[in-house]
């Protein structure tokens, strides 16, 4: 690919639209290579798309990183991307919406961890998963079709993203939605059915209860039957899961929580789907029970020591049946998928994103708009 970097315009002028009342966009409406696998078993058959066959511009923005740096502010600039037809494996995808991952965003722009390989890299796409609408394929292409709505995985902060075919999941809209289940509710969905076996009756923990993939895994635990406990932080975060039905929730800015989780759950945790990390887990390790399981979202550090978490199941036939479990509950109104009410919108937009995810403010998925 062909691409010609023009000067950076992102700016500190582009900030968060924010609703009178901060409230998550209800509706009924992983890490990545592991996606695209699993994502490689859709077939075409899946529901059909309400997107209109599209024309492939001569050029498009799309952010990349001039090479690793401290911070993703630091090392993101805009480029203009000579568009080109994709290859037999290939679709390109107009996109809608992209979804902001924090910590895997920051490795990626740092070259750290699964992204070391990026040490010696210049102009690397940035973003991970969204939604969109796909515009052309390849001529060995059958799992998708041109003018149809998908989710993907790669190169999502950008105006069009050429990507394997094999990522791509037909939905039935490209919505925000959409670009949140693509992986923050699928390793959700994959940490708790899959790997956890999760079951009726067990005490499950989610930290982080009111974040991108948190509030879907809050979700499921209630949907299980299981004694649900959740961390988060601040008032209008416990308000949010309440509404989902969660037990008992622990404001960690308002009270201490090993003294709530000892009054809790006196007889132990079966299951902690965890991504704080730091002083939280060690606080909650003592009360994991001796056959307990802890799903670490992420990379742990523990001194000088690091331990890569891996929550997603092995069999990619599983993971498979939990994606298509994930969307028919979302589809049926049984799961909800929380999307923040900051706006942002196009790639100039894209720093602000991260930053504001970032904070620790929102409430659900952090989402741009094309």
């Amino acid at each position: 690919m062909r691409q010609s970097s023009t000067k950076a315009t992102f700016g500190s002028h582009v900030r968060p639209l924010l609703r009178s009342q901060f409230q998550p966009r209800y509706g009924r409406s992983f890490c990545c290579k592991q996606a695209v696998q699993m994502s490689a078993a859709a077939t075409a058959g899946a529901d059909a798309s309400t997107g209109q066959q599209q024309q492939l511009p001569k050029s498009y923005k799309q952010v990349v990183a001039k090479g690793v740096a401290h911070s993703f502010r630091e090392a993101a600039k805009i480029s203009e991307v000579t568009s080109h037809q994709p290859g037999p494996d290939e679709a390109v995808i107009k996109v809608a919406f992209a979804g902001v991952n924090g910590g895997c965003e920051t490795f990626r722009a740092r070259g750290e961890f699964a992204f070391a390989g990026n040490k010696d890299k210049h102009d690397f796409a940035l973003g991970a998963e969204g939604s969109g609408i796909v515009v052309a394929c390849g001529e060995n292409v059958k799992n998708v079709k041109e003018g149809q709505a998908v989710t993907f995985v790669g190169g999502a902060f950008s105006e069009y993203s050429t990507v394997s075919a094999a990522g791509c999941w037909p939905v039935r809209e490209a919505s925000p939605e959409a670009a949140c289940l693509a992986i923050s509710g699928l390793t959700a969905i994959g940490a708790l059915e899959g790997t956890g076996q999760m079951k009726k009756g067990q005490t499950v923990l989610i930290t982080a209860a009111a974040g991108a993939t948190g509030h879907i895994g809050a979700q499921l635990a209630v949907l299980a039957g299981c004694t649900t406990i959740a961390t988060c932080g601040g008032p209008k975060k416990v308000a949010a899961l309440k509404k989902l039905g969660v037990q008992h929730i622990i404001d960690y800015k308002s009270e201490d929580v090993g003294e709530a989780l000892t009054r809790i759950c006196p007889d132990g945790l079966d299951i902690v789907y965890e991504g704080v990390g730091g002083d939280l887990r060690k606080t909650i390790l003592p009360f994991l029970k001796p056959d307990g399981c802890m799903l670490c979202v992420g990379t742990v550090e523990h001194g000088k020591q690091r331990v890569y978490g891996s929550v997603w199941p092995k069999d990619r036939e599983l993971l498979q049946k939990l994606k298509e479990r994930l969307f028919d509950l979302y589809y049926s109104g049984k799961l909800e998928a929380w999307v923040d009410p900051a706006k942002f919108h196009g790639v100039e937009s894209v720093t602000d994103a991260m930053d504001f995810m970032l904070s620790g403010q929102a409430l659900g998925k952090v989402v741009i708009s094309f």
